[in-house]
């Protein structure tokens, strides 16, 4: 059989309920078909290892073996099979089953902590090797073995505690390993729970196992356990409870020692021997704190002695006089029990005098649900927010209330045994937060840069988002309005059953398209169409992701191109906005529209629709009242991933999913217009899930490409499935200044067309000379640190003399790497000259990262002037038995790489102290501002430092990140623009470029020298692309009267299929599709000159000069 509704299997401890365990799923296989796919028979809760059921990873339900007949889970080669376990990151877990490995095979499985196919993170994995040896990888390779017998069904066990991040493994009920949860299987993991993979591991043999009885529950653990036995009888609960330092009981009024404070009792008991006696105006109240999300259960046991009343209640709010009661039930006289829960006497029960009466209350708040039990029988289920009259609203659990109810007789009541246990998760809402609330950005003309969002979820349910990119264009009417649909559609489940498709008889081509339009579609021409089996109205749609309508920001869409076969009863196109990638956002714009049956029909928008970025749905609703016809047109096929979209509820679906037969594309258009402007924002997500206490890094990318100067603005919509923020929008501005890049542009710039149809252009440029480079002695790895013996202060500095300078002067040190090895010593990054490096030109204080290479930007750059000495180091001070100076392994290139100073003249720390080491030091040489401010010489005159000992050498070793890596401003590549838009880039040593399939008519290029730092662009180069000068054929075409007036008929011996006439620029002024031998055409509103005609035969394509007078 087969379970997937959350129950309480198990709850005890010492005779009360304290700990259990709650089934979130359970199967033993019985109730599927043998020798079908376990995936097939069970897609819910399994899936395979690339989410492809019924495939060979797909394991076969057997009846070889089984524990519980007749069924089990056959795992052999190539199965790999996946038990969903939901994400889950807070909690306690065990995953169970049996295995039954066959004499002489392998077995395995793996516990998941993060479910991705090959870039899963596993937490646990265990091998069933030959011989009945097995082994454990938790926490690091090998960890556990164990021993196993063949034959016979073992029995499996993992305990995972989120919560205290742990977890047990045991085999047979005994333990066999035991390590921390979120080092995973080799010491790197993270704290989360997500399957568990049964897979064919063939190493060394052949795999073969079975399995069977597979659950996976939640242990719970009780909140509150009360059983009185600490409390001494006769003396008040409340009072003696508070001394206890218990504090979740009190009364009604919060007086305790009063009346209404019970008495423990030791008259009766279920456990131990003592109880509590509501009696008299007794009124206690036990506290749940405030519960708002997961499920609970509160327990008890209630005794009435013959003759008297019994009463409690549970509380949605605790405050006194204004409490929200959430249910009441009544002991009345007779044994005949009441309760008030969603309505008054909505449940009735019977019950014995003096005798233990068990009672259970379900309050689960995730789903708004409540169940009474009385000895073990449900006694009435309500919305648990309804309260005990039904009329309230309130999704909260506060209290329990014991209280001697006197209407109709005398109170005395002895309860015992209560307990509070969760046995349900949290399932609320999400809560999302973005930090940070805004963006600015200031780049050089073509200059990149990233920054990073960070979405957290602080709520206690799973976060999806999706973010949208919104660019103001012009007036700023790039804003998307978000607003949720009136209009409330039913859950539909579509099956292929309900779509019908007919095939065209012949194919009619798609309307024509000129050249200054862009119109985005995945359909070919016409070919099949489709309806609804019964009739009905739905929705087809193509979905044109914002990677493709990124590229044409600032365009307007115009018009939907459609094409319907049969007439239906009503049409409207509808345009949607970004959400997931598995349905549409907000709906942004609706159209009513008639259409011609077997045609094309272009809607023109009543109201243009800026693309401002992001996804753009583009989708026409379809009203068919009788079964038979086919409006919607197709494509032959075959279907692209989003041009198959259909909803005929509320759920969008793929047609070639739901019936595989229909491979095909909806016949939808989109027509955008208008000049794009350059999508200069982008983010990396756009979309994701985010767990429970959990964040997520966006990147975001900023391009100034080829901007003009100005501020320029956007926003980063952010969309999610937070009930309370639903939007979150980032506003980011982006300054561009054009000052330019100071490093040397390429130079030289040629253009040459060449090809006629295509039409290709040619650039060729001379690269720039590549100034600057980096400086130093070291070999760039990190090997030890070098410090005083006492501690205390010490310079460090690499020297270079005025010759070795030579091919620097008149460029700038504009940066210093450098490698500290010590994370509490503090740095000064300095730089001097002189003879004797006594002249200092930089002191600049550093906050440096120990153990790894770090670069700082020098404030005020120093020019490199003829007969320089340059001196580059730090000074650093530092405590006893620390080594902070990096040095690499040697040999020191002695008196220029190692030198070193305690307050007196500059020593070889080889010569002088045999280190034999260079410092880990490197200059950063470029180009500088013209403006820049010179860095001036002060003299320092040497003072020997107080004595701090000896420097000696820590013997520290080589760190992770030894190797320095070049993050100076070198050439990358270069990027071409045409028209003030980049097309490519090629490498740093290419200094060609073609231009393919370019429009006729004039374009300006430019080619941009990208360095680290920024792009130096070319003087801009023109070139108008034209036709070739043609050569007439007479015998193949006629053209009349020319030079012509008016009108002009053309001739041709075959029938003509395209038709263009083209002005001198390559704008295409006039096209057809004859379809005919001979056309006449009106020229009467061409202006006079020199035209070109193309004309596409079956023959191909033939150009001849018109001159208009």
């Amino acid at each position: 059989m087969k379970k997937y509704l959350l129950s309480i299997i198990a709850m005890f401890l010492m005779g009360f309920i304290a700990v259990g365990q709650v089934t979130i799923y359970e199967d033993n296989f019985d109730s599927y078909t043998a020798g079908e796919k376990l995936t097939i028979e069970n897609p819910e809760n399994w899936t395979t290892w690339s989410n492809a059921p019924g495939g060979p990873e797909d394991p076969v339900i057997s009846t070889d073996y089984s524990f519980t007949n007749p069924n089990s889970v056959k795992i052999t080669t190539d199965n790999d099979v996946v038990l969903l376990l939901g994400g889950k990151t807070v909690g306690k877990y065990n995953l169970g089953f049996k295995m039954y490995i066959p004499a002489g095979n392998l077995g395995y499985f793996n516990v998941l902590q993060d479910f991705a196919g090959s870039g899963s993170t596993w937490g646990l994995q265990v091998y069933f090797d030959l011989g009945g040896a097995g082994s454990i990888d938790g926490d690091g390779a090998g960890a556990a073995s164990f021993v196993f017998g063949y034959d016979q069904w073992l029995n499996l066990k993992v305990f995972v505690d989120l919560d205290n991040d742990w977890c047990k493994v045991f085999l047979n009920n005994s333990q066999i390993h035991e390590y921390q949860w979120s080092k995973g299987t080799f010491g790197t993991g993270m704290l989360k729970l997500d399957g568990m993979d049964f897979y064919g591991w063939d190493d060394g043999g052949t795999p073969l196992f079975y399995v069977d009885d597979v659950y996976y529950e939640m242990v719970t653990e009780s909140l509150i356990v009360e059983d009185f036995e600490s409390y001494n009888a006769g003396q008040h609960l409340v009072q003696q409870a508070i001394a206890q330092g218990k504090d979740y009981w009190t009364t009604w009024n919060n007086s305790p020692g009063s009346a209404e404070d019970p008495m423990v009792s030791s008259d009766h008991s279920v456990s131990g021997s003592k109880s509590v006696l509501i009696e008299g105006t007794n009124d206690v109240v036990l506290l749940f704190n405030d519960l708002v999300t997961g499920a609970y259960a509160i327990e008890f046991n209630a005794y009435i002695p013959q003759g008297f009343y019994g009463y409690f209640n549970i509380l949605q709010d605790f405050n006194g006089p204004s409490s929200e009661w959430g249910m009441q039930a009544f002991f009345d006289q007779g044994g005949l029990g009441t309760v008030d829960a969603g309505g008054q006497g909505a449940g009735v029960f019977t019950y014995a005098y003096d005798t233990w009466i068990p009672v259970k209350i379900d309050v689960d708040l995730n789903n708004d649900f409540a169940e009474l039990f009385v000895n073990g029988n449900s006694v009435v289920t309500w919305v648990w927010s309804g309260g005990v009259f039904g009329q309230g609203a309130l999704n909260k659990l506060d209290a329990f209330s014991m209280y001697a109810w006197n209407e109709n007789g005398t109170p005395k009541a002895y309860f015992d045994d209560i307990s509070l246990t969760q046995t349900a998760p949290p399932g609320g809402d999400p809560e999302i937060n973005v930090s940070p609330t805004s963006f600015t950005e200031t780049l050089q003309n073509g200059q990149t840069s990233q920054k990073t969002l960070t979405i957290s979820n602080t709520g206690v349910v799973k976060l999806n988002y999706n973010i949208i990119v919104n660019f103001d264009v012009d007036d700023g009417d790039a804003e998307t309005e978000y607003t949720q649909e009136v209009v409330i559609e039913p859950e539909t489940t579509i099956t292929g059953n309900d779509i019908d498709v007919i095939k065209a008889e012949k194919s009619q081509p798609g309307p024509s398209v000129t050249d200054d339009e862009v119109l985005l579609h995945y359909d070919g021409d016409y070919s099949s169409a489709v309806g609804l089996t019964n009739g009905g109205t739905f929705e087809i749609a193509a979905r044109f992701p914002a990677a493709l309508t990124g590229q044409y920001i600032g365009m307007e869409l115009t018009q939907v191109r459609v094409y319907i076969n049969d007439p239906a009863n009503g049409y409207k196109i509808k345009i949607y906005g970004q959400s997931h990638p598995d349905k549409p956002g907000e709906l942004l714009y609706e159209q009513l529209f008639s259409a011609n049956a077997g045609a094309w029909n272009e809607v023109n928008l009543y109201t243009p629709l800026l693309n401002t970025g992001g996804d753009m749905w583009v989708a026409y609703e379809i009203v068919q009242n009788v079964a038979g016809v086919y409006p919607a047109g197709t494509d032959a096929g075959p279907a692209h991933a989003d041009g198959d979209w259909i909803k005929t509820g509320s759920t969008w679906a793929k047609l070639s999913v739901i019936n595989p037969n229909i491979n095909q594309n909806w016949n939808i258009r989109a027509k955008l217009v208008g000049d794009p402007m350059q999508a200069w924002l982008s983010v990396d997500p756009s979309f994701g899930s985010i767990e429970p206490n959990m964040s997520e890094s966006i990147t975001v990318n900023f391009n100034a490409g080829s901007l003009p100067e100005g501020t320029y603005q956007a926003n980063i919509n952010i969309a999610s499935n937070d009930p309370v923020t639903p939007l979150v929008s980032v506003p980011v501005t982006l300054n561009v200044q054009g000052g330019g890049c100071p490093l040397p542009p390429p130079t030289n710039l040629t253009l040459q067309q060449t090809g006629t149809n295509p039409y290709n252009v040619v650039l060729n440029w001379v690269a720039p000379e590549e100034p600057g480079g980096t400086i130093r002695w070291d070999d760039g790895i990190n090997y030890d640190g070098i410090g005083l013996t006492n501690g205390g202060t010490f310079s460090v500095a690499a020297k270079w003399e005025p010759g070795q300078l030579t091919e620097y002067i008149g460029l700038y040190l504009k940066q210093v790497d450098l490698f500290p090895r010590s994370a509490t010593a503090t740095y000064v990054v300095k730089v001097w000259t002189g003879t004797a490096g006594n002249q200092q030109l930089v002191s600049q204080t550093a906050t440096l990262i120990s153990e790894q290479w770090n670069t700082v930007t020098i404030t005020n750059p120093v020019k490199i002037n003829a007969g320089m000495y340059l001196y580059i180091g730090y000074e650093t001070t530092h405590g006893a038995g620390e080594f902070p100076a990096g040095a690499d392994a040697g040999p020191a290139v002695a008196n220029f790489g190692d030198l070193i100073s305690t307050g007196g003249a500059w020593a070889s720390m080889s010569i002088q102290f045999g280190l034999n080491y260079n410092w880990n030091i490197a200059g950063i040489i470029g180009v500088g501002s013209d403006n820049a401010t010179p860095a001036e010489p002060i003299v320092i005159t040497p003072k020997p430092g107080a004595s701090y000992g000896l420097p000696i050498a820590g013997n520290l070793g080589k760190t992770n990140n030894a190797q320095w890596v070049n993050n100076s401003r070198a050439l990358e590549g270069y990027d071409i623009m045409r028209d003030g838009q980049i097309i490519g880039s090629v490498g740093s040593t290419v200094t060609t470029y073609t231009d393919n399939n370019v429009p006729l008519g004039a374009h300006t290029y430019k080619v941009g020298a990208h360095y680290t730092e920024c792009t130096a662009w070319s003087d801009p180069a023109s070139i108008g692309v034209s036709i070739s000068e043609p050569t007439e054929n007479i015998n193949t075409l006629s053209i009349y009267p020319n030079p012509a007036n008016g009108e002009v008929n053309i001739s041709s011996p075959t029938d003509m299929k395209q038709l263009k006439i083209i002005n001198y620029t390559g704008q295409v002024v006039y096209q057809s599709q004859p379809n005919n031998n001979h056309i006449i055409i009106k020229i009467a509103d061409l202006s006079a000159g020199m035209y070109l005609i193309q004309i596409e035969t079956t023959e191909g394509w033939t150009t001849s000069k018109l001159v208009i007078k």
